[in-house]
């Protein structure tokens, strides 16, 4: 795309990828919430949060190559309040749906978060970031973790991220998520997702390192399965308010980061995170954002 890309979902757009993850420096939340009722939710969200964050990103391990076709969203089956059991036909290789993120990284080496990271002086775009050179939107035909499963990545996302689900199948997944409820970390408030043309942009996927981000910083050079795989990763990927998600764009943290303060400190240590598993370099403007909210993370 332009400079103006985004890397965002819901209705029928992909995820992204990693392909050789390596032992990353923890990180915390920072303090207030944003849009919840009362400081003490934000902290149990931040919380939930860490404790998941650890085990997703120990997933992205051993990567591969990729190909593409998602096939479209049209709806044929009952909702369910149980995830329907996969068959064998649409199993794939019977890789597990990712899971949700459980263990909370070490504090301690927050101070070290972009240790290693190449820097460049300022983020160059030169008009030629195409969406199409990271394959199919939400492919299931992909290795990253999901991939092969019998649902495209968008519905995995959703599985992972949302709570109090009911299910529905469809032709791309047979459990989908057809209702279910947020707890958005980009504000700090609940959303109510219900599946559906319009209603269901209430939330979407976004790539924590938007695609054209990654396309600036090294991803044009990578072999065109290596960036499917980016785009299809689980830890490089969280459903968020979808008015959040376009307002962040394809922006780099110098540019935007979330309003909700006491997720600041894992969304900058999630985008280092991928970077420094695919090799990608950071702007010096966003490094510096990074040291600054690094330095307000709690050590406990």
């Amino acid at each position: 795309m332009t400079t103006t890309s985004r890397t965002t979902d819901d209705l029928s757009v992909p995820a992204d990828t990693l392909p050789t993850m390596k032992s990353w420096p923890g990180q915390q939340h920072n303090d207030t919430s944003g849009g919840h009722a009362g400081g003490s939710r934000g902290r149990e969200h931040g919380a939930r949060a860490w404790r998941g964050l650890l085990a997703a990103l120990v997933t992205v391990s051993v990567l591969t190559g990729c190909s593409s076709a998602t096939p479209p969203h049209n709806v044929r089956a009952s909702v369910t309040t149980q995830a329907p059991t996969r068959t064998a036909a649409n199993a794939g290789a019977n890789t597990p749906v990712p899971q949700p993120i459980s263990a909370a990284p070490d504090p301690a080496s927050v101070s070290g978060l972009l240790e290693g990271i190449p820097q460049v002086p300022a983020r160059k775009r030169n008009g030629d970031y195409r969406r199409a050179a990271f394959g199919e939107t939400w492919t299931d035909d992909q290795d990253a973790p999901g991939g092969h499963n019998g649902c495209d990545t968008r519905n995995d996302i959703l599985n992972r991220d949302l709570v109090d689900k009911a299910y529905k199948s469809i032709f791309s997944c047979p459990n989908a998520v057809a209702t279910g409820i947020l707890h958005d970390p980009y504000t700090g408030t609940d959303i109510a997702f219900t599946r559906g043309n319009q209603v269901g942009a209430s939330v979407q996927i976004d790539h924590i390192v938007p695609l054209a981000y990654a396309w600036d910083m090294g991803a044009r050079d990578w072999t065109p399965d290596v960036r499917t795989r980016f785009a299809n990763d689980p830890a490089n990927l969280l459903a968020v308010e979808g008015k959040s998600n376009q307002a962040k764009g394809d922006k780099e943290p110098a540019k935007w980061l979330p309003a909700n303060t006491t997720y600041q400190c894992q969304y900058v240590s999630r985008f280092v995170t991928v970077l420094r598993a695919y090799g990608l370099s950071i702007d010096t403007p966003s490094a510096a954002v990074i040291t600054k909210v690094a330095a307000t993370c709690p050590a406990s």
